[in-house]
């Protein structure tokens, strides 16, 4: 999700998080992206993933331990802060002129933890056998989408019904016009064509 909550105010984006962290305790995988959340909305998220412009990483781990790592780097997490305000700071505002926190990411145990996860994740199950699902790129057969996306797109023709008149009003009036083209066509150019004819 892109920004799910921009243009809200302050109790209809808590909904909208909190409707995300719903479907999340459900086993619902939700990655999102949010500018500048309040702190309580900030508290709702179980990892981050935060980077400074040129798309460098600066931290990506669990939301709970942010303070933890920024204070171990040299700078104060206040309780009292927001913290996404305070990683803006870190990111491109005064906190960031010293240090080279992509560099500090990289050279750090996390950055090393994290990458380790990931390795571990790309690597096959050695025990689990393979399922016979897991052969196919989709979920579903093509005859399966094909009727869904037929249905779907007949739903959205039925809601639209003036559209769909407008349509076939001008292919109707499309095709008989062709069709007169081809009889004058027809008979210009049989021979001969009677010259007495109304047509001809």
């Amino acid at each position: 999700m892109d920004e799910p909550t921009s243009g809200l105010d302050g109790q209809s984006s808590f909904l909208i998080v909190s409707f995300l962290r719903k479907l999340a305790a459900a086993g619902q995988a939700v990655l999102c992206t949010i500018h500048q959340p309040s702190a309580s909305l900030f508290a709702q998220f179980d990892n981050l993933l935060l980077m400074k412009a040129g798309g460098n990483m600066v931290y990506f781990g669990e939301v709970d331990h942010l303070s933890e790592y920024f204070e171990k780097n040299g700078v104060d997490m206040p309780k009292d802060i927001n913290p996404a305000e305070r990683m803006i700071d870190i990111v491109s505002g005064d906190l960031s002129k010293d240090k080279d926190w992509a560099d500090v990411w990289n050279k750090s145990e996390e950055a090393k933890q994290r990458l380790k996860e990931t390795e571990e994740l790309m690597q096959p199950k050695g025990n689990q056998q393979e399922n016979e699902d897991d052969k196919w790129e989709y979920a579903s057969t093509t005859g399966m989408q094909l009727k869904l996306v037929t249905k779907r797109a007949s739903i959205q023709l039925w809601r639209d019904t003036e559209y769909v008149t407008n349509k076939v009003s001008i292919f109707s009036h499309t095709t008989t016009a062709s069709s007169r083209a081809h009889d004058r066509l027809l008979c210009i150019s049989a021979a001969p064509c009677s010259t007495d004819s109304p047509s001809g």
